[in-house]
């Protein structure tokens, strides 16, 4: 069986405020029920939070089959990193918005760009279309990938109603950028 996930990803571009802000969104999930407080082994890597009570708010249809897996919690993750999902296929300028598709060599100068970031480094990568180089965190991936420095990962739950990125924003103050897959 594969497992499926939906992660909503921040980037806030420091370190301290993506740490605070992720502890207010994690306190949220808390209070609001849809996690449980403890931290348990229930994610593909380190711990994460089991579903709470309230966990069906966030769901167009509950499923009550997915509370039984061994994988379904929410892993909450800091630092500098992708998220990545199969439909990563075209990437978009953030200053004059033109899609490179996969096959383009800008797709992949950009893509190349990704693990200097991660490191710490700052990651500019020059538009072939208008000229203006842009860091890498900043290229639009249409949500087959994205780069931050928090994210909520949601790992076998069903699918998530259209209005969770806008409860998020409503908390953290900033538009996550959701990326879903399976693997």
């Amino acid at each position: 069986m594969s497992d499926t996930f939906q992660s909503y990803v921040f980037n806030f571009g420091a370190a301290d405020t993506a740490a605070e802000v992720g502890k207010r969104v994690r306190a949220w999930l808390i209070a609001e029920g849809i996690v449980l407080a403890d931290k348990a082994d229930n994610v593909l890597d380190g711990l994460g939070y089991s579903p709470g009570g309230r966990s069906a708010d966030l769901l167009i249809e509950d499923d009550p089959d997915w509370r039984d897996l061994a994988v379904n919690g929410v892993a909450i993750e800091f630092g500098r990193h992708v998220e990545a999902s199969a439909n990563a296929d075209t990437v978009i300028c953030p200053n004059c918005r033109h899609a490179f598709l996969l096959d383009d060599p800008q797709f992949g100068e950009v893509t190349e760009g990704i693990g200097p970031w991660i490191d710490g480094e700052t990651s500019l990568v020059q538009c072939r279309n208008c000229a203006v180089a842009a860091s890498v965190d900043l290229w639009d991936f249409k949500g087959g990938l994205a780069l931050g420095d928090f994210s909520l990962c949601f790992w076998n739950w069903p699918k998530h109603r259209p209005d969770v990125a806008d409860k998020l924003f409503a908390v953290a103050g900033m538009s996550p950028i959701k990326v879903e897959g399976r693997i």
